[in-house]
């Protein structure tokens, strides 16, 4: 083709694309045609003047939002690079373009006062010709010129004339030192100088002195008009310039020396951290290619675009994007003037501007603003009128430029319509290198490499990058070639998407000492915006560990708040391990401090620009940073303990560490003379400190948490007198006890012990209660007795810190010498409101080896009123004993025990209604072989309790009267008369039934007269040789039904059923699990009989019959129908089996003996009868009767079901009956006896099925019967529902959670549950995923799913809207949620340090939403804090608080929770807040049922709270309950 052929095909496109309606394939039909001459070498022939006009169309708006996409705008940008040279393309060409375009448009407008003046396009076009005329005027040999002065108009005209007209210029910062500008002007041979005011002219003369005199003098041009000259060499610019006229600006600009594109036309300097600043050389064709390159980053921006610009003119973003790109955009660009916060919003209203270039600082400056004149209103619409009366109406898109912005302030702008960009930039690469495009910002990331940028990561992860606009330094060569790679210097993580995320400077990283590299930047920056913190600096180069220097902002109300050292080091100390989570363990901080300046410039602490400079910082705070590697305790050896004593216990003191010494058995102060006890008690298994016994994990005895603690401290005086004690309750104890012992002394013994209260102690509360527990344990008897009655006094109104206190006080008081306030104590503890944890408190007083209880305590306890969850307790705990204790016992501890025995048969006879689980109690240690005298004791407190029994029975109805019985029964007729007269001399003027109704059905008032006429109906069951089973059956007029076996046999005193009957009703009776034998009612030797629940469920034998008889094949049950019988009638024998303490097999194993209900859901299974029970002999006792008369007669009986069964069953009911720890250990036991004994036969069959039980139990979750009964039911429910809803499918999966009790068997059950019926049918990657959590839950039980990054995978691969609610309700079971939670993982920049945070939702009345998460950045704690303080409610930050916040929109934090967690089933909650402009919108009472969803996740069952508030907290469940010292709400039931 020819070269007019080329130029008409590039002509053509062009007349096409601006006569059309900017359509797409206009647009990359032009772009093609550009490549394709570009590629085929046919560009040449292409006029000049073409290309220019394709370079100003096509950077324009119109054409680049009509190419496809962003690699299509690159393609673009990569075309101007070539067409830039080839076409010379110039400054001087785009000014020309652009004037001709719009002369009268704006190009400079400046704010002076309230009046702006306007400089448009064609009059600064003029403008700079005449400046530049003046400059080659001023330097004929050509010149070289250097702008020292501030923003203004004239210095900008100034500069843009040099870029302009090809005359090296470099712009300087005012602020230079007279030593670098000297060296500039020297370096740079400069020989024009432009300057403003006199502090800039005073700069320069101590400059120009380390310069030869003329004629090497440069001319000083001055800007100021009313300026005086004080130097021949000086000269007003306005005046030099009116002395040309315009032929003579034509000449001097027309024989000017014409710089190259490719030539040196600019220098910058940037501040180094050492030495001179660093000369930066752009060559235009920089200059240029960056402006085409940023239009391809922002095709939105162009059109009628105006800047607020305040960003100073010698930097890289004021020079190029700002001034430049108005030029380049044909913008205008609006001098801000006054760079202050609010000459800068002033101007934002005035100006209008459509975008805005601003450092983080402003940009969060300005949200702040716009959301304080949001808050006031209610309406989206009124809120963004707020937001635009702030920002202006017409501000459309910004960059942040020179540092990090947190994510919210980019998303705040970005919700209300300001596409506001992230991005990273040096001057050497003429300003960007990265931005975020346009609506694709990530989180912390600064986006993407700008069109025309090569970037690469080194092997250290350093970013380096090359490109047509990456300049060289003063001392490099011109690289036109543009392969010159720039390193950054700083280190760099890319993402998958592409988006480059900052990690530090180079230089700044620094290795550990195991040769970790560790980047204080990013550790520092989890440290902005923190609500207390200025600026902080991380050490650790070389070293083992990271410290922090903190420069605290004393000023913010947080710290203002914090009324002491401790509070403001404790609320740092929570900052800290809040950001340690999101850091690697090799990142994290072990210690910091709080210094009292600032780093300054002053000191060469910072750069210029602010950067700090690390070695001259440790340097100057070298001692402070040795101080934070110091131990920060002293150690003392003493008596084979390690002392350790903290420092600031030292300074408390006012003492030198050199004061406190170890001498013998004490420590003394040598100072005050005080001293202090330390001393081995290893009789008491603990050491004993001032005058109580602690007992310690270890060798340590930390001094500081004893003086802090007033678990600790409290009632010891010695120690009270010798720490500087503190009300430090949130310390946790480590490895002390808070059980204390007192040591031995007589009984009239004087300790001559005081009160001791600390000095500054504020609680008055604290003080009494210490008074009282002082003289409890040391005074003399009566006072002893008088502060006990006290200390009950206060524990009625005790909070949640002093009750437990008070309590601990209590039982330290079981080795007190005196029997009545042993007693006393013993009595408190007992009828304390709370139900005492008697895993602590009844061992005290047990092994104290002294008597707790008197005839006058055992009286005081049985006449008082008690719950029966309380009986329930102690029983646990006796239980416990049983187990666990050194048996036989000493003498004094059977004799506690018989107290105990004595004092239970007392508290029956005062309350009957308690007789059933008393007798199951003293049964219990009737059958307790393990100490035959003890035994004893307790078999006779059991008979004769019963006789009592019997006796108050008689006592307290008209069942003895024979008349009352006529017409009452009725008998079956096949009976006997000789049976029935055996039956009426049981039942007739007898209390026998009326004992075993009230027996068997938990405490059911029988009365005779409410029995209509024949309302008792005695039916046989089966009779023996031996005896006779019947069944009765009592209905009465109420409507109440009863059903008993009744057994007559004359043998009910022998031995063998005495003992059959005791079992009965221990394991009935027990205390771990469901029963799994009947209700034992009576028995009653006089008569020969007992009587017993009945049992109406079919027997396991029966239910096989009824298998067997099925004939037809369609009707025979299948694998699932055998496993799931076999399995549930297993278990209960296994069951059996550990009520017993795993001491019997528990009567005949064989199906005959054990009832099954029909529906699978019920999980009553019943062993029908004890008779038969023998000792257990190790698993095989238990095992081979179950394989015999389970497998082998069934098989017998029925051949059809032999390739049904599956011994295998055998060990899934062992599973289920001990659950999978117990099971396997019982397995284990198991496979052991199988080994050694080798049964003939039954090894060879059991041990594969034991091993792949085995192996199943350690590699995935055992999945419970019931889950998979309700797993089989779904999917027939779900089979005959295929059109269901998603509601349906969630409500049915809800409704077999509840049927089969799921719940029971953890949370790992509820999620197989879902994953195996609601998300049964889901893609492969989403099983995959929820196959990945499981796996994660069984090697990790301990762990919450919410913990759990796999959750995060798995709901990433939900995409449906239905699937992720439901996914949220499986995660918050019971919650109220209309909304999908968010499962993110956080902190992935290093995957194997992240961790979960689940985001709830929230509406309020007024449809406003809000996300509820746990904080996520160390700032976002002391932003909940300083709420807290703003509504008044100040929190003591203490050890262990945890936080969840409520976020707006705006990811405001407009409400949260402040709690803590000091049991895994307990949470307090400390504190509830809401912004003030919220109130009445019901958000508080949302965040709460959310707090409680919550905790009811993570098996919390009760929320305690403060008596403020109560009105609200009544409203949502919550009651007063001294048992915790406030405010209470059960989760769950009630615990026990």
């Amino acid at each position: 083709m020819s070269a007019k052929g080329r130029a008409g095909q590039l002509e053509g496109r062009l007349a096409e694309w601006t006569s059309g309606d900017a359509a797409p394939e206009a647009a990359v039909g032009l772009l093609e045609t550009a490549q394709v001459l570009l590629s085929d070498g046919g560009a040449g022939d292409v006029p000049s003047v073409e290309w220019h006009r394709y370079l100003d169309l096509t950077r324009r708006p119109a054409f680049l939002q009509a190419l496809p996409d962003r690699e299509a705008r690159r393609a673009w940008a990569d075309t101007t690079f070539e067409i830039i040279p080839l076409s010379s393309y110039t400054l001087e060409t785009m000014l020309a373009q652009r004037v001709a375009a719009h002369p009268d448009r704006a190009l400079f407008r400046e704010r002076v006062g309230r009046e702006a003046r306007t400089w448009s396009y064609e009059e600064v076009a003029r403008r700079l010709r005449l400046l530049a005329a003046t400059f080659v005027a001023a330097a004929p040999s050509g010149p070289r010129v250097a702008i020292l002065a501030g923003n203004s108009l004239d210095g900008a005209c100034c500069d843009l004339a040099c870029l302009t007209y090809g005359l090296l210029v470099t712009p300087l910062s005012p602020h230079l030192n007279p030593e670098a500008l000297t060296w500039i002007l020297r370096t740079l041979d400069i020989n024009v100088v432009v300057t403003e005011t006199e502090e800039q002219r005073a700069n320069l003369d101590a400059a120009l002195e380390g310069i030869e005199h003329p004629p090497n003098l440069p001319r000083i041009l001055l800007l100021d008009p009313e300026a005086r000259l004080r130097r021949d060499h000086e000269s007003h610019l306005g005046q030099a310039a009116a002395r040309l006229g315009a032929e003579e600006v034509d000449r001097l600009l027309a024989e000017r020396a014409r710089p190259g594109l490719h030539d040196r036309a600019t220098v910058m300097f940037t501040s180094g951290s050492t030495g001179m600043p660093k000369g930066v050389c752009f060559t235009l064709f920089n200059l240029i290619t960056k402006r085409f390159a940023r239009a391809a980053a922002l095709p939105e921006v162009g059109e009628g675009e105006v800047l607020l610009c305040y960003l100073p003119l010698f930097h890289t973003f004021g020079r190029y994007l700002e001034m430049m790109g108005m030029l380049f955009w044909g913008g205008t660009y609006v001098f801000a003037g006054n760079p202050s916060l609010d000459s800068l919003l002033n101007g934002l209203r005035e100006v209008r501007p459509t975008g805005l270039i601003s450092i983080p600082h402003r940009w969060q400056q300005i949200r702040e603003r716009a959301l304080a004149a949001m808050s006031a209103g209610d309406e989206e619409a009124g809120r963004e009128r707020a937001f635009r009366e702030i920002v202006g109406d017409r501000l459309r898109w910004g960059l942040s430029a020179a540092g990090r912005l947190e994510p919210a302030a980019f998303r705040f702008f970005q919700r209300h319509g300001v596409a506001l960009n992230s991005g990273f930039g040096m001057t050497e690469a003429t300003g960007g290198i990265t931005m975020t495009p346009p609506g694709e910002y990530e989180d912390d990331s600064v986006g993407l490499p700008l069109p025309g940028v090569t970037a690469q990561l080194s092997k250290q992860g350093e970013l380096q990058v090359r490109g047509p606009y990456i300049a060289r330094y003063l001392d490099e060569p011109a690289d036109p070639e543009g392969e010159h790679w720039l390193k950054t210097g700083d280190i760099f993580h890319r993402r998958p998407s592409g988006h480059y995320q900052i990690v530090d400077r180079i230089k700044d990283i620094y290795k550990n000492s195991r040769g970790q590299t560790v980047a204080p930047a990013a550790v520092e920056r989890l440290m902005d915006g923190v609500p207390g913190i200025r600026r902080t600096f991380l050490v650790g180069d070389g070293r083992d560990d990271n410290v922090l220097l903190i420069v605290p902002d004393r000023d913010d109300p947080v710290l203002a708040a914090s009324p002491s050292p401790e509070d403001t080091d404790e609320y740092f100390r929570q900052i800290i391990t809040s950001a340690n989570r999101e850091l690697a363990p090799y990142e994290r901080v072990v210690n910091f401090a709080l210094l009292d300046r600032d780093f300054e410039a002053a000191r060469d602490e910072l750069t210029p620009k602010g950067t700090l400079r690390r070695k001259v910082i440790e340097e100057h705070f070298a001692e402070t940073v040795d101080g934070l590697y110091q131990k920060s305790f002293v150690e003392l050896d003493h008596e084979g303990l390690r002392i350790r004593v903290p420092r600031w216990f030292y300074r408390d003191l006012g003492v030198l560490e050199t004061a406190i010494v170890s001498t013998g058995d004490r420590l003394l102060n040598r100072r005050t003379e005080a001293v202090l006890r330390v001393v081995p008690r290893p009789a008491d298994d603990g050491v004993l400190i001032g005058d109580l016994v602690y007992h310690l994990d270890g060798d340590v005895v930390d001094l500081g948490v004893f003086a802090r603690q007033p678990m600790l401290w409290v009632a010891n005086p010695s120690l009270a007198a010798f720490c500087p004690c503190k009300e430090g309750w949130d310390l946790p104890l480590g490895g002390i006890s808070p059980q204390l012992t007192l040591p031995h002394r007589g009984e009239d013994e004087d300790t001559g012990r005081e009160p001791v209260t600390p000095p500054g102690l504020k609680d008055g509360a604290l003080a009494r209660v210490n008074e009282r527990a002082t003289a409890a344990l040391f005074a003399r008897p009566e006072a002893a007795l008088d502060a006990v009655r006290s200390l009950e006094t206060s524990l009625a109104d005790a909070d949640d810190r002093l009750g437990p206190l008070i309590r601990r006080r209590l039982e330290t008081l079981a080795r007190h010498p005196t029997l009545d306030v042993r007693c006393l104590a013993y009595q408190v503890l007992l009828l304390d409101e709370p139900t005492p944890d008697y895993g602590h408190v009844f061992p005290a007083f047990l092994h104290s080896g002294l008597p707790f209880l008197s005839a006058d305590s055992i009286q005081a306890i049985a006449h008082a009123r008690v719950e029966p969850n309380r009986l329930h307790a102690l029983r646990r705990r006796l239980a416990h004993y049983r187990r666990h204790l050194p048996w036989p016992a000493t003498p004094p501890v059977r004799q506690a025990m018989g107290d105990v025995f004595v004092l239970l048969g007392d508290f029956t006879r005062v309350h009957p209604e308690f007789y059933a689980p008393v007798r199951a109690e003293l049964v219990s240690w009737a059958l307790h072989d393990a100490d035959p005298e003890l035994a004893s004791h307790a078999s006779e407190a059991f008979e004769t309790l019963g006789t009592w029994y019997e006796d108050h029975l008689a006592e307290s109805g008209e069942d003895t009267n024979p008349e009352r019985w006529r017409g009452k029964l009725a008998y079956q007729d096949r009976l006997t008369e000789s049976e029935i007269e055996r039956l009426e001399s049981v039942l007739v003027g007898t209390t026998f039934l009326r004992e075993a109704v009230r027996l068997a059905f938990d405490g059911a008032r029988f009365d005779l007269g409410d029995v209509s006429a024949e309302g008792i109906w005695v039916s046989r069951v089966f009779s023996l040789p031996t005896h006779r089973m019947y069944r009765v059956s009592v209905n009465t007029a109420p409507g109440d039904h009863y059903d008993l076996l009744l057994v007559l046999r004359r043998d009910v005193d022998a031995a063998s059923v005495r003992q059959s009957i005791r079992w009965m009703i221990a394991l009935h009776g027990q205390t771990l699990g469901a029963p799994v034998v009947p209700r034992f009612a009576c028995a009653r030797s006089t008569l020969g009989a007992f009587s017993m629940a009945w049992v109406s469920d079919l027997s396991a034998w029966e239910r096989i019959r009824e298998f067997g008889a099925r004939r037809e094949v369609e009707a025979r049950p299948g694998h699932r129908e055998w496993r799931d019988l076999l399995v549930r009638a297993l278990s209960a024998f296994f069951a059996g089996w550990l009520h017993s303490d795993r001491r019997i097999v528990p009567g005949t194993v064989a199906p005959t003996n054990v009832a099954v209900p029909g529906p699978d859901y019920r999980t009553d299974v019943t062993i029908l009868s004890l008779a038969g029970w023998q000792p257990y002999g190790g698993p095989l006792s238990l095992v081979r009767p179950m394989h015999r008369n389970f497998f082998r007669r069934t098989a017998g009986h029925y051949p059809a079901a032999r390739e049904m069964l599956d011994v295998g069953w055998i060990f899934e009911a062992c599973v289920e009956a001990l659950g999978v720890e117990e099971a396997r250990g019982f397995l284990g036991a198991l496979r052991e006896q199988l080994h050694t004994s080798r049964p003939a036969g039954l090894e060879a069959e059991l041990r594969p099925a034991l091993e792949r039980q085995l192996g199943l139990l350690a590699t995935e979750h055992y999945v419970p019967l019931a889950v998979r009964c309700a797993v089989e039911r779904y999917e027939a429910w779900d089979a005959a529902n295929t059109e269901a809803t998603v509601e349906a499918r969630q409500q049915q999966v809800e409704d077999l959670y509840r049927l089969y009790d799921v719940e029971r068997f953890g949370a790992a059950a509820r999620y197989i549950l879902y994953r195996r019926t609601y998300f049964g049918r889901s893609e492969p990657a989403v099983l995959a995923a929820f196959d990945a959590l499981l796996q994660r839950m069984h090697e990790q039980p301990d762990v919450r799913p919410t913990r759990m990054l796999e959750l995060s995978g798995l709901q990433s691969t939900l995409e449906s809207p239905d699937d992720r609610l439901v996914l949220s309700r499986l995660v918050f079971p019971g919650a109220e949620l209309s909304k999908p939670l968010d499962v993110d993982a956080v902190g992935e920049r290093d995957r194997a340090h992240a961790r979960v945070v689940v985001t709830s939702h929230l509406t309020d009345n007024q449809s406003q939403d809000y996300r509820v998460r746990e904080p996520i950045a160390p700032g976002e704690i002391g932003r909940l804090l300083r709420l807290f303080l703003g509504v008044g409610l100040p929190i003591k930050v203490a050890p262990g608080q945890l936080y969840y916040v409520v976020l707006n929109r705006e990811d405001q934090i407009v409400a949260g929770i402040c709690y803590r967690q000091p049991e895994s089933t307990v949470a307090h909650l400390d504190g509830l807040v809401r912004a003030p402009s919220l109130k009445g919108r019901g958000l508080s009472s949302e965040l709460l049922e959310d707090f409680c969803s919550r905790m009811t996740t993570r098996g919390v069952g009760v929320v305690s709270t403060h008596f403020v508030s109560q009105e609200f907290f009544g409203e949502h469940g919550f009651r007063v309950d001294r048992r915790w010292g406030g405010l209470v709400r059960f989760l769950k039931d009630r615990p026990t």
